[in-house]
């Protein structure tokens, strides 16, 4: 990644590829690190790019839009039009790389173009997510840590931790 934006530091904020993604967007659907364990990719199996703090704090630091928007999305992962990289993140149930996110100014409220949040796909990563063994209610708490609206998300979602969470941040008993 260093490599590719000290050729021309402008590729931290170009769109380009097949796609027409900004850098931060590739990063977050790339495998760049699944297997270099001298990267530190040993956890960032499958999607690393979400898991990959390394690479989405450098794009950040070089200047990439937090709030850039995945314009066309990717129907097969149900990452809708317009989505940012913590809608993504929270869909992939990447809690790390959630609260990086935040911590960056991501805005937690935004709604991608199905008019879902970023709240709403983690809560959705923890009930239907195809990752299983990722479903953890730790990027709902970050969200709701940081102001995301539990407007709209139902009660009972169908994960105790997450209905606890839910009522705790809405005030409801």
């Amino acid at each position: 990644m260093r490599g590719f934006v000290a050729r021309d530091p402008n590729n931290a904020t170009a769109t380009g590829g097949p796609h027409g993604w900004d850098a931060l967007t590739h990063l977050c659907f790339s495998r760049y690190l699944r297997l270099d364990h001298e990267r530190g990719g040993t956890l960032l199996a499958e999607f690393s790019g979400a898991g990959n703090l390394a690479g989405i704090r450098n794009l950040l630091q070089l200047g990439v839009n937090v709030a850039s928007l995945y314009r066309e999305g990717d129907p097969y992962f149900d990452i809708a039009k317009d989505s940012t990289a913590l809608h993504v993140t929270a869909w992939r149930a990447w809690p790390a790389a959630v609260r990086e996110l935040i911590a960056r100014a991501a805005p937690v409220n935004a709604l991608d173009a199905k008019g879902r949040t970023a709240l709403s796909l983690a809560v959705k990563a923890c009930v239907d997510s195809y990752w299983k063994d990722r479903r953890s209610p730790e990027s709902v708490e970050a969200l709701l840590r940081a102001g995301a609206s539990v407007s709209g998300i139902e009660i009972p979602s169908g994960y105790d931790a997450v209905d606890e969470l839910l009522r705790q941040y809405s005030g409801a008993v």
